[in-house]
């Protein structure tokens, strides 16, 4: 059995039974049980540095030790405030949103755990993430990538609606948790399934139907970003792809330019493991930087 608390156990996801009956709604923690990692630090890292400065990203790092401290002595909404602050003060929306667009969702995806994955895309009624992140950090990767709701700790704006203050409403852990899904799943009809990994988890947990811990690894697992980042021997690989033949040109096979682009583009993602897609120019820059990729041209001074 995972740990307990309060006089409460959960089995591990392993446990889990898919035939044992139908299981159409689940509600999930993010860090530790959708994701390997249960330290949510290193994207907080990547919002700070791409939608802020090196500055801000450095005063966040030395930081590091402080929040420890907080997290393990004060409490874990402590800590999370405190990041949050750090992070977001003084930042701008759009900025943040297009690092959530653009920078963090392959992070996320790239660290997503496969046994709590299975388990969470089986439930194909309704799936809703609960996470203390907030929820315009992680709003694009869940909804588009997970295909979930998300219910994060929501962040304050100064009046114009332009920048964050860094202060936040609440943080959702602990009973906070529990009250938003209270709040979404209407009365007598809890989720199926309640994922977690930690303490502050087990009160959401345990109004589920049937819950299961996302993590049975032990020890201190808000190291492992700094473990993962300390790789003493990281490997890269260089593939060199073959030239294009005449007929697959512009000028000896009649192709257009859009044609040959379209096809080296397969070409790459087929080496990577990728799979294209059919957006096109404006749709791409309309997911990533919310625009459609024009800039108006200045009017020449006099």
């Amino acid at each position: 059995m995972a740990p307990s608390a309060a006089g409460r156990s959960f089995p591990p996801v392993t446990a889990y039974d898919a035939s044992a009956g139908a299981r159409r709604t689940v509600a999930a923690d993010l860090d530790g049980t959708l994701l390997v990692s249960s330290s949510a630090f290193p994207y907080y890292f990547l919002v700070a540095l791409e939608a802020g400065s090196y500055l801000r990203a450095l005063v966040l790092l030395l930081a590091a030790p402080w929040l420890l401290v907080l997290y393990v002595g004060v409490s874990e909404a402590a800590a999370i405030g405190l990041l949050v602050f750090i992070t977001f003060a003084g930042l701008r929306v759009r900025d943040v949103e297009a690092v959530a667009r653009a920078v963090l969702p392959r992070h996320y995806a790239a660290g997503v755990r496969a046994d709590t994955w299975a388990v969470f895309r089986g439930c194909g009624e309704r799936r809703v993430v609960v996470t203390a992140s907030p929820a315009v950090m992680v709003g694009e990767f869940v909804r588009e990538f997970l295909g979930a709701e998300v219910a994060g700790t929501e962040l304050e704006t100064f009046a114009s609606g332009k920048r964050f203050t860094g202060r936040i409403k609440a943080v959702l852990v602990g009973k906070k948790k529990r009250e938003i899904v209270e709040k979404l799943f209407p009365a007598g009809d809890m989720p199926d399934v309640g994922l977690g990994d930690r303490e502050s988890d087990h009160d959401f947990m345990a109004i589920c139907k049937g819950a299961f811990y996302g993590s049975t690894a032990r020890g201190w697992k808000f190291l492992d970003p700094y473990f993962f980042y300390m790789n003493p021997r990281p490997g890269y690989e260089v593939t060199f792809l073959p030239a294009l033949k005449p007929e697959e040109t512009c000028v000896a096979g009649g192709k257009s330019a859009v044609e040959v682009a379209n096809h080296v583009q397969r070409v790459i993602a087929k080496e990577l493991g990728f799979q294209c897609t059919t957006l096109t120019r404006k749709d791409k820059y309309m997911k990533l930087a919310g625009n459609d990729g024009r800039v108006a041209a200045k009017p020449k001074a006099n």
